[in-house]
């Protein structure tokens, strides 16, 4: 045995604490750390003294040197252009360092496990640096592939250790360095370029990604509000088949000339009789859904689980390091020849939930899975790695306190799977036209005829649609029950989804897979969009995030163009193929940023007068006759709103703080000089017809509920005035 041992070091305490268990096959001691949150595991292999530890992530941050974080005294260009960048230990990480310092002094070999991905390569480069800072004579470094925490992914790296990837962590470094530069850059700039007295301590943040990000919800916001409706006509025809009525749609769709559409029902709408022109039956077979992607997952999750992509990638990591699913940030669209599916489906069999449908539809012949285009080469598409019931699931103490969300996600991750190695579902289409003196009209139907992976996948729904039982053919006469003749008007497209917004930033290039959660995150953080409570997850940009791209549009448009930043990013990916270095990416992105920031300084004024007009207007409103009193969850501002149609009293801390009270949204409000006695919140007045209603939104209190309602003296005084 070679004096020294052996350090390990992963990316989470609970890896850690799995590989440990599942290379020393379960006799392993536990330490403590200097840290108390990274763990020291010890075992004996192969005649080898082994310690694994870990760390919480990042090490280290990049900054700029202290001399230039005073705002006002350095030129915001010469960050981008001259200003050096170093890393710093993060103060929540100083006991981190000294733990696997500690480690490092007795090792004579060092093996990285964390994740394998830029930002996991690239803390595997982090940690050598601070083993070697404790330990220069350690030379044989490796790393330790795996794509899940289970015991054939961790036994496989383990025996296939390679060599750390650099180009992997000079793109991850790449990647911060450019973000900083412009980050800092801009923000001050752009803060600084607003009257103090206006803004406050305010902060307008800018960042690379989370500007254009923001750009979309506010350009999508601003075709709403720019939406001219136009009014249109259209007929149905209600026909007897059968002694059923059933609606028939007019061929020509809707019209825009009125006259078109009157001189049409004019025409029929005495008529008695409709006969078949044409029946067409053809039968289609609906595809599976491609292997899951992360871009995939966290769409599904916003639009079916109602979750936000940061919850859902929280908690996928969360089962990923219980050893559940697979790694969850991948692009990867394609199952490897590798992944044995016929196991990974024999070990779901017994599952309570799915065990039954693995069995009767998949385990009885030869796997076909679907496949897309996508292939990171680094992770196979996400995909279960164990079989959990829910009530052991939701006891496991790594996952207790998210327990709902982690069982919604591994279940979306399962049944996902399962349909990705299903059959198709066959759908019958049919098309009954018929005619009423010459003018067209359509019944159209839709049958499931074999489930398919419908059966096991509930969240891509098919709403059929039947046709008349009695079977029609070319000729036949049909009654006509009453010709209508209807109005409408076009409407203006809906806010964007979360999902489609994820959506539009991986097409745009805009983030990665990984980031686009925390891109989305950081701009509600920032009080720049919001997302409205409902099952539908729209985003709503807030006052301030209009004003900010209306204002970088004016003075400096690149900064919104996600094709600037698509381009970075794809000049960072050729830093992970060895296509170009660290420092060939960096210097062309700063020429380029140093181009848009004296675009930027150019046309301040413009940006300035737009941003000082607007926040001025925001807080004048909020505080002049908005304001009705305090928040008795966190103590901010209680604020009166309205959001399209809806009227509600919310809490200026959103989205800290979600405290909120729905209001009517008819009839007149007024915000009244009158006190609550409980809470000291303004009251407020329902004005509806000749009756006027009291309510307190601090208590969430209505004065209709109150027994003293109708001898209530402050609700007579009040209703004098009116």
């Amino acid at each position: 045995m070679a004096d020294g041992c052996v350090l390990g070091v992963a990316e989470k305490p609970s890896v850690a604490r799995r590989i440990s268990q599942i290379l020393s096959g379960g006799k392993v001691a536990k330490f403590e750390g200097v840290s108390k949150y990274n763990p020291v595991y010890s075992f004996k292999l192969n005649g080898d003294e082994y310690r694994i530890t870990s760390v919480l992530g990042h090490i280290l941050e990049s900054d700029f040197p202290d001399e230039f974080n005073s705002w006002r005294a350095v030129d915001p260009l010469f960050l981008i252009t001259d200003a050096p960048v170093i890393k710093k230990i993060i103060k929540e990480n100083l006991k981190v360092v000294k733990n696997i310092q500690k480690e490092a002094k007795n090792a004579r070999e060092l093996i990285i496990m964390t994740d394998y991905d830029r930002e996991g390569e690239n803390i595997g480069v982090e940690v050598f640096n601070m083993v070697l800072n404790a330990n220069k004579s350690i030379k044989n470094v490796k790393r330790m592939k795996f794509s899940a925490v289970t015991r054939p992914e961790v036994m496989s790296g383990f025996k296939a250790l390679i060599d750390p990837d650099r180009n992997l962590s000079d793109a991850a470094e790449a990647r911060q360095e450019i973000d900083l530069r412009l980050g800092a850059a801009f923000t001050r700039k752009a803060t600084l370029s607003i009257d103090s007295k206006i803004r406050g301590k305010d902060i307008i943040s800018i960042g690379p990604v989370q500007t254009p990000t923001l750009g979309l919800v506010a350009d999508r916001w601003e075709s709403i509000q720019e939406f001219v409706p136009r009014d249109f006509w259209f007929l149905k025809a209600f026909l007897k088949i059968n002694g059923e009525v059933f609606e028939a749609d007019w061929a020509e769709g809707r019209a825009f000339e009125k006259e078109k559409a009157v001189e049409a029902y004019n025409r029929i709408k005495d008529e008695k009789e409709a006969f078949v022109k044409s029946v067409t039956e053809k039968k289609n077979m609906m595809r599976p859904p491609k292997p899951m992607n992360t871009i995939t997952l966290t769409q599904l999750a916003t639009q079916i689980l109602n979750i936000s992509s940061e919850k859902c990638m929280y908690s996928a990591e969360a089962l990923y390091n219980a050893g559940i699913i697979s790694y969850p940030r991948t692009e990867t669209e394609k199952y490897p020849a590798s992944l044995d599916l016929n196991k990974i489906l024999s070990d779901h069999k017994p599952h309570s939930v799915w065990g039954n449908y693995i069995e009767q539809n998949l385990l009885k012949k030869p796997l076909k899975p679907t496949f897309g285009k996508r292939d990171d080469k680094a992770h196979p598409p996400i995909h279960p790695t164990t079989a959990v019931e829910k009530s052991v699931l939701q006891n496991m103490p790594e996952l207790k306190k998210i327990s709902a969300v982690a069982w919604a996600v591994y279940e979306l991750v399962t049944r996902h799977f399962l349909a990705t190695l299903s059959d198709s579902a066959e759908l019958k289409r049919g098309n009954v036209q018929f005619t009423v003196k010459g003018e067209g009209f359509k019944i159209t139907g839709l049958r499931i005829i074999k489930e398919g992976f419908l059966e096991i996948y509930p969240y891509q729904k098919v709403s059929e649609i039947f046709l008349p039982k009695k079977e029609l053919k070319v000729g036949d006469m049909v009654f006509v029950d009453k010709i209508q003749l209807k109005a409408g008007k076009t409407t203006p497209p809906k806010l964007l989804r979360e999902s489609e917004l994820i959506r539009l930033m991986d097409k745009l290039g805009l983030g990665t897979d990984a980031t686009i959660p925390q891109h989305i995150q950081t701009n509600i953080k920032r009080s720049y969009f919001r997302i409205l409570k409902g099952k539908s997850r729209f985003i709503e940009p807030t006052g301030r995030g209009v004003a900010l791209i209306r204002s970088l549009k004016k003075s400096v448009a690149m900064l919104v163009d996600p094709e600037i930043r698509a381009y970075i990013e794809r000049q960072i990916s050729k830093i992970s193929e060895g296509d170009l270095t660290y420092e060939q990416v960096v210097s062309e992105a700063r020429e380029k940023i140093g181009e848009i920031f004296l675009t930027f300084s150019k046309n301040i004024s413009a940006y300035a007068e737009e941003m000082n007009k607007s926040i001025a207007e925001e807080k004048g409103k909020e505080v002049k006759l908005k304001k009705v009193g305090q928040c008795p969850i966190c103590g901010e501002n209680l604020i009166a709103k309205k959001v399209g149609e809806k009227r509600f009293v919310g809490c200026s801390g959103y989205p800290s703080c979600n405290w909120i009270f729905p209001l009517p949204r008819e009839k007149k409000i007024k915000i009244g000089k009158n006190l609550c006695p409980k809470c000291g919140s303004k009251l407020l007045y329902w004005y509806r017809d000749d009756r006027v209603f009291e309510i307190c939104a601090g208590c969430k209190t209505w004065c209709w509920k109150c027994d003293e309602r109708e001898t209530c003296p402050a609700l007579k005084k009040e209703k004098t005035k009116t």
